[in-house]
């Protein structure tokens, strides 16, 4: 049994298509458990229309942010497993029962995501939105950026909310602030399979934050997570000043020396292979940093180190086909994507 949980605040012009899509899920076994963050629209009236025993609507008094929703969920959550779901965006119809299926076939998992299309208000695709789908690969982008799309992940409620006391205290990081101890709990994955629509528009959360104030929330809340991240995963200590430079660049911020830049990079992924030796010879890690590395080097100035390039050039030799589709992702499409059936033989 799975509980889905969807805080919202104002949603009312989505929040009807985002219940439909979990109403109408394959997988059937499941509650809906809505947080209302005192909404002053018509959210709740939208919300109430709908008469499925499923959902569960609670209405907060006052605004609290949604941290507390989450945690609030999840005190509030029936089931063993919890869903989350942003009330802008969408699940494909047999996301849960796939999350589920791979969650049962590897007790030993904690949290699975998935890949996703990048929509519009209307629901168009802009985009596809991909993320590693190995363990070591996941905890190697945490360094960096959230290796999961937070409105794709399945989680067992008790490490989370035992362990950790739920979503940890970090202002528009909560979900990153989660992962980074998640992930060094056990492993985790992402299903290579788009099974969200995730709406970007004007009233999303992260487009309401100020461009003037992304460097001070970052450097206040994000950057003291990642640096605590860095040196429990690598069990020794690392520069703080290296994980701003390489953190900063997911987040827009401009790099002010490249080559300091790089030399961090390789520093770190020299430390994390050193730590994770099996990480060399695993062609989805490899894929992953092929990955990064061309989004980075269109936010770097000049050129990656030769020794980056020879690297990836040997594995686009060996991997031709996954380095088109990888080079084809990057430019907004996605002309592969595996087929259902293969992914469900691996789950199983």
């Amino acid at each position: 049994m799975i509980t889905v949980l969807m805080p919202v605040y104002n949603g009312a012009e989505f929040v009807e298509e985002a219940i439909r899509s979990i109403l109408n899920q394959t997988f059937s076994r499941f509650e809906l458990l809505i947080i209302d963050d005192a909404s002053t629209d018509d959210t709740g009236f939208r919300i109430r229309q709908f008469s499925d025993p499923r959902i569960r609507y609670f209405r907060l008094e006052s605004h609290q942010g949604i941290r507390y929703c989450l945690n609030l969920g999840l005190a509030r959550a029936r089931y063993p497993l919890v869903a989350r779901q942003d009330a802008d965006d969408r699940s494909h119809p047999q996301r849960l029962e796939y999350q589920w299926r791979f969650l049962q076939s590897h007790p030993d998992y904690l949290i699975v995501g998935s890949h996703g299309f990048r929509v519009n208000r209307t629901g168009t695709r802009l985009g596809y939105l991909f993320k590693p789908v190995d363990a070591q690969s996941l905890r190697w982008i945490q360094c960096f950026e959230s290796p999961f799309i937070h409105t794709s992940v399945m989680f067992r409620r008790q490490p989370v909310v035992d362990r950790f006391g739920g979503y940890p205290e970090c202002h528009h990081c909560e979900d990153i602030a989660l992962w980074s101890r998640l992930l060094l709990q056990g492993p985790a994955a992402n299903l290579p399979l788009p099974l969200i629509d995730y709406r970007v528009h004007e009233q999303s959360t992260i487009r309401q934050i100020a461009a003037d104030s992304i460097e001070a929330l970052f450097e206040k809340q994000v950057l003291p997570v990642l640096h605590h991240y860095v040196r429990c995963l690598l069990k020794e200590a690392f520069p703080r000043d290296c994980v701003r430079i390489l953190a900063a660049v997911p987040r827009g911020i401009r790099v002010a020396n490249a080559k300091r830049f790089w030399d961090c990079y390789l520093e770190l992924l020299e430390r994390f292979v050193a730590g994770h030796p099996q990480a060399l010879t695993s062609a989805a890690f490899q894929e992953t940093l092929l990955y990064q590395m061309l989004g980075l080097m269109r936010r770097v100035p000049g050129r990656p180190p030769l020794k980056m390039i020879r690297r990836f050039g040997q594995w686009i030799l060996q991997h031709p086909v996954r380095a088109f589709q990888v080079f084809s992702w990057k430019k907004g499409f996605f002309l592969s994507r595996p087929s259902l059936e293969s992914t469900r033989s691996k789950m199983v």
